[in-house]
């Protein structure tokens, strides 16, 4: 699908850039996802050593960053689940 999603969007732009994300979500749960605050701060340090290692600047604006990368997000059952398995 992400493929076909992709090459529909080639197909119409002329020039330029395009970032798109697509979130799937279950209807079961009834609450918000929770962010994974463990994985963006691990995101946010690997971020910073790059940045740090090829002397690029550091984002202005962390939190759309963040946002953007995968496995931030968490369900509540995953996260009952993960408590449970400890």
């Amino acid at each position: 699908k992400e493929l076909e999603i992709r090459n529909r969007l080639a197909s119409r732009l002329m020039r330029g850039k395009v970032d798109m994300v697509i979130t799937a979500e279950s209807s079961r749960g009834t609450e918000a996802p929770r962010l994974n605050l463990d994985v963006m701060r691990d995101y946010k340090e690997q971020i910073t050593n790059a940045s740090r290692e090829l002397d690029l600047p550091l984002p202005t604006d962390w939190y759309s960053v963040l946002v953007r990368m995968p496995d931030i997000y968490e369900s509540t059952d995953t996260a009952s689940s993960n408590v449970s398995e400890v």
